[in-house]
Order: structure tokens, then sequence, then C-alpha cells
């Protein structure tokens, strides 16, 4: 993907387009409940301090490894069971490593709940305006989204890894200009292990149907290239949940 963000800015300025109001630095800090439904959300403008209450038909929690720690701590639900997130990382190397092309390499897990096994799971060093991206490494998560970070042990990790992967390489932890991370569902694993299970779907709940509590729908995406189908089928919901049918949209 040439640029995700700019490609994230371009999803959220089709949206103001269309009519969608926008906020940036505000944390939703609770969720209101009347009754047996959730009808909106206490929130924060974490640049002034300024609190408001924010009131809709339909609230759609979509706040990623976030969206289960708001159920779980502010309603007082429990999410669906088995949820395992990992940490996906990939680093930046400040020089062009690669030529024209990607190439992939074996590490040294494996899912072992392929349905087409490949072997050992794949490495990619991907060449991007004269740096080089390198990864993806994936690992079990445990803590707390606010409190997530990549130490340099973890770098240290990813460094042995590509180099025993494919020697000529040659990296080391100076070669890295940045890393970039994010939490994502993954399948069932243990803690610290090697081989990991990936999550196949990404998850939709309709908190009516599992916790008879009505207005509050929550996602959370597994990766960005099935987003585009996980947005439709998140939205077609809510227009169902305020009585009217999704509208076709032309695919581009």
């Amino acid at each position: 993907m040439h640029s995700p963000a700019r490609l994230a800015l371009a999803y959220l300025k089709s949206a103001v387009d269309a009519g969608a109001n926008a906020g940036n630095y505000i944390e939703v800090k609770n969720f209101i409940r009347r009754g047996g439904a959730i009808v909106g959300v206490e929130a924060e403008d974490k640049m002034t301090g300024e609190k408001a209450e924010i009131f809709g038909k339909v609230v759609l929690n979509a706040a990623g490894p976030w969206a289960e720690k708001m159920i779980r701590l502010q309603m007082g639900l429990q999410q669906t069971p088995g949820i395992c997130y990992t940490q996906d990382v990939f680093i930046v190397v400040d020089k062009p490593l690669v030529n024209r092309y990607a190439p992939a390499v074996l590490g040294r897990g494996k899912d072992p709940a392929a349905s087409f096994s490949r072997g050992r799971r794949h490495l990619f060093i991907i060449p991007l305006r004269g740096y080089t991206l390198v990864g993806i490494w994936h690992s079990i998560y445990k803590g707390e989204p606010d409190e997530f970070t990549v130490s340099e042990k973890d770098l240290q990790w990813f460094v042995d890894e590509i180099n025993e992967a494919y020697p000529p390489i040659s990296l080391s932890l100076n070669d890295i200009s940045a890393w970039n991370a994010g939490i994502v569902p993954s399948g069932d694993n243990e803690h610290g292990a090697t081989n990991l299970t990936y999550a196949k779907r990404s998850l939709v709940i309709d908190h009516a149907k599992e916790h008879n509590v009505e207005g509050l729908l929550t996602v959370i995406g597994i990766r960005y290239t099935t987003s585009r189908r996980v947005a439709e089928r998140v939205v077609d919901l809510v227009f169902r949940k305020l009585g009217k049918e999704p509208r076709d949209v032309k695919r581009q």
C-alpha cells in the first residue's frame, strides 16, 4: 500500500463530503445508557479539556483494541470470550536493501490452522521511496492498549530472525530508523507461542442479540485488505437498525 495514512484521510474526507461530522482528539469516556439502550457517549476534547455528550440512534464502537475495554470496563458487559490479540510489527530501514522487487523469505514460525500450508511464515523485504520495509512480525500481546510499545529487545529479536532468514541483508539495530505496529485480534494462542494461529474474520457484535442492549454495535477488524467489505457489512447493519434499506453503493 503506497500510503496508508493518505488512504485513511481519503476515507474521512469522503465521509465528510457525504454529510458526516468529523472530530479529532476527542476521547470517548463512557457510553450513555438509558434503560436497556445505549443512546450516546460522554466525550472529552483532549486539546481543550471540554466535555460533551453526543447522542445518536445507533452507536458504533470501532475503537480497535480499545473496543473490548470500553465494553468490559465501562458497561459491565462481557465480550465474546476467547479474544486473543497480537502485536503486528514492521521495521523501516533508512536505505534501499532491494531494488524493484519485494522478496518473501521464510521466517521461524508457521500458522498451524492454515488451510493450505506454505511451510514457515513469510517475511517481506519491500522497497519504498528509498527506504525498505521489513516484516511483519506477530507476537501475543496481553497488556493494555495504552501501554503498548515495541522494546529494543523485540527489535533485536526481529533483526536476528530476518538475518537468519536472509543472511545477505545483514541488519543491525542501527539500521532501523522507525517501527510501525498495531494490535489486532488473532486466533486462540498461548502466550509465548512461536507458531501462531491468525484470525480469519473480523469481529462484528450486535449487542442487542449478544447482551440485550439496544443501540450499540461493535466491530474489531483484523486487516486492511478486508476493511472495505467489513465496513459495508457494518454500515448495512446500522441502516437496518434504523429501519432503512442499505444504500446500493457503486464499487469503484
